[in-house]
């Protein structure tokens, strides 16, 4: 590919997948090597013929100490030569590792993107620019193989993403090294050498300088097709994520703060979009996903065919899969303590009034008139018949109901069991108590204390509805 066509690729690139628009300004993240100097030198030809905006963006991390003065002076140099803004930071990465711990690449990445996120929004920019390119897309795809990434992690690095409503955009992504080395030449476009990228103490680098000169002794077109593959999974990932997400538009529905959907519906799709629309669920759920694997999906997977009717999968640090029968609940962590968490006793009084227990609505009311009911989640009982107060509870171990209509009584996790509440669900399910006799569970059944009959006087009529 010569120079001129790699003016072209970048303008057809540009317009393609619509990197900017006319009189856009973008942000031009450049460090002084020969890629982003290329990429700003394109990039302010191509701001003349459409009318485009350049801020240029240094970053200097503090380990190269004479080589960082060098690249800041070369690109503030080109940058007032192009009368282009310069904006600066100095990051001084090496004492910052000393108070943070984590990865010092990551990290840096971290606080690279924050600067230049803080420049675009002050020159208000629509775009961030970055000189990622082809070489660097096939680094990218071979390092996400080895960790033994998906589909998802083979189509490699994004030509553009919206990220703090900013775009990134990577108009060097279709160009290959010795093009840009090409068009460098050609045009006598200044850059400095950093040697850090000589260094194999980085694994990006490895792969660089050992890895795929190593593999292109089998395929001298290795790069090419990786390229191709990545171009391929790219596609493919696109419709695979397309039909998730109306797969999830679809069966799953919102439930408080949980998501609900029905398990043989999902047992029914493909095993890969089974995959799919689970990952979607827990993206929707956590911004923080680093931590799930290919093994959580699988958790979720096995649970879906499990032969019991109520489990519970601990997915990551902070999601939970709730088998409930026929459905399966995907639920944040602090949801959980919250279901887990014990619930105060709650008095009735012998008058109306309006009470709350856990995410349960109780409404009383006292009445002389005659009353009928047709609703399993309202219950009417003889006032005269009961003892005041009367309480809301949770289940308690060896808690039995002498149930209206059946001789003798029936253990309280029997009537949940036939009802299908979930085990998660019944530890802070509503009982109604009169002292120390159950007399209702809202919902499932009653009992014969305190049947209404033709010598009642007074109604105690209890409605209980859940949020």
């Amino acid at each position: 590919m010569n120079a001129v066509s790699s003016d072209s690729v970048v303008r057809e690139t540009a317009k393609q997948y619509r990197l900017w628009n006319s009189k856009d300004t973008i942000v031009v993240a450049v460090s002084g090597g020969i890629d982003s100097m290329v990429l700003l030198y394109m990039l302010h030809e191509c701001a003349h013929q459409e009318e485009l905006n350049l801020v240029v963006a240094h970053v200097n991390h503090g380990y190269r100490v004479e080589e960082s003065k060098n690249e800041r002076h070369l690109v503030e140099s080109v940058a007032k030569k192009l009368r282009l803004p310069f904006e600066y930071i100095e990051l001084e990465m090496p004492q910052y590792l000393l108070t943070h711990s984590g990865n010092p690449q990551a990290l840096g990445r971290m606080r690279r993107y924050q600067f230049l996120f803080e420049v675009a929004q002050k020159y208000k920019a629509q775009s961030i620019a970055t000189a990622h390119h082809a070489d660097d897309q096939v680094e990218t795809v071979l390092q996400h193989f080895i960790r033994g990434s998906g589909i998802s992690g083979l189509t490699g690095i994004p030509i553009k993403r919206i990220e703090k409503n900013v775009q990134l955009i990577r108009p060097l992504l279709r160009i290959n090294k010795d093009s840009i080395r090409h068009y460098q030449q050609l045009h006598q476009i200044p850059y400095l050498e950093d040697s850090s990228n000589q260094k194999t103490t980085y694994s990006r680098n490895q792969i660089r300088h050992e890895v795929i000169p190593y593999l292109e002794q089998y395929n001298i077109n290795f790069k090419q097709a990786t390229l191709r593959l990545c171009e391929l999974a790219t596609d493919e990932n696109d419709f695979f994520e397309q039909l998730a997400s109306e797969k999830f538009e679809k069966l799953a529905y919102k439930e408080g703060n949980s998501i609900k959907i029905n398990r043989n519906e999902l047992t029914c799709l493909h095993v890969a979009l089974q995959r799919r629309l689970i990952k979607l669920i827990l993206n929707y759920l956590s911004n923080n996903t680093s931590n799930l694997t290919y093994e959580s999906i699988e958790r979720v997977r096995e649970a879906i065919f499990h032969d019991s009717t109520t489990s519970k999968v601990n997915i990551s640090d902070n999601l939970w899969c709730l088998l409930e029968y026929d459905d399966l609940r995907f639920i944040k962590e602090e949801e959980m303590e919250q279901l887990n968490g014990d619930l105060n006793r709650v008095v009735i009084p012998y008058e109306s009034a309006q009470l709350s227990f856990g995410n349960w609505d109780i409404s009383v009311n006292i009445s002389h008139q005659q009353q009928t009911i047709n609703d399993r989640f309202t219950a009417i009982f003889d006032a005269e018949e009961l003892i005041f107060p009367l309480t809301i509870r949770t289940k308690q171990a060896g808690d039995r109901m002498h149930v209206q209509g059946l001789l003798g009584t029936k253990k309280l996790q029997d009537l949940f069991v036939d009802a299908k509440v979930p085990s998660i669900h019944r530890l802070q399910y509503p009982i109604i108590c009169d002292q120390e006799r159950l007399i209702w569970v809202p919902g499932i059944r009653r009992s014969n204390v305190a049947l209404v009959s033709s010598q009642t006087k007074v109604y105690v009529i209890i409605h209980a509805q859940k949020r």
